[in-house]
């Protein structure tokens, strides 16, 4: 008998490379999943014609575009909410950005188990970093 197939979804605001860690982290997983009769789709702000959700042994799904930095996408939790219905778990990259939260309001109603992951983000190195530690001290209580 077959071990039945686990179907992931990962949202990141974006699979371009030239944005940082998240991103590599998925392209560097993702074939560990794979063997382990894991199936990964992946969910992005980019465009559906990107050039960022070409060529990779994954299926992508991009949402874009987006109108701002935070990445709000208007109606993203119906969107999302048609998605899930599909898989078994959702991973969320990242904390700071509208995917995140957005995320979060499509799978509240949902029975579909979800993890958050960081990548470092709340790491007490930033507080070298003001602007950007007082941006996330204010986003930090939501």
């Amino acid at each position: 008998m077959e071990d039945k197939k686990i179907k992931l979804i990962r949202i990141l605001p974006s699979l371009n490379l030239d944005l940082g860690g998240p991103q590599e982290a998925v392209l560097k997983i993702t074939p560990h999943l794979t063997r382990n009769n894991i199936e990964t789709t992946v969910v992005t702000f980019n465009t559906p014609d990107s050039i960022h959700l070409k060529n990779h042994p994954f299926k992508t799904i991009g949402l874009g575009p987006v109108y701002s930095k935070y990445g709000y996408k208007k109606g993203l939790r119906s969107k999302l909410s048609n998605i899930f219905k599909n898989y078994d778990l959702v991973i969320i990259h990242g904390l700071w950005q509208y995917h995140c939260f957005g995320t979060w309001r499509a799978l509240k109603d949902m029975n579909i188990p979800y993890f958050v992951y960081t990548h470092g983000m709340l790491d007490p190195y930033f507080k070298n970093y003001r602007l950007t530690y007082l941006k996330k001290c204010l986003y930090w209580p939501w």
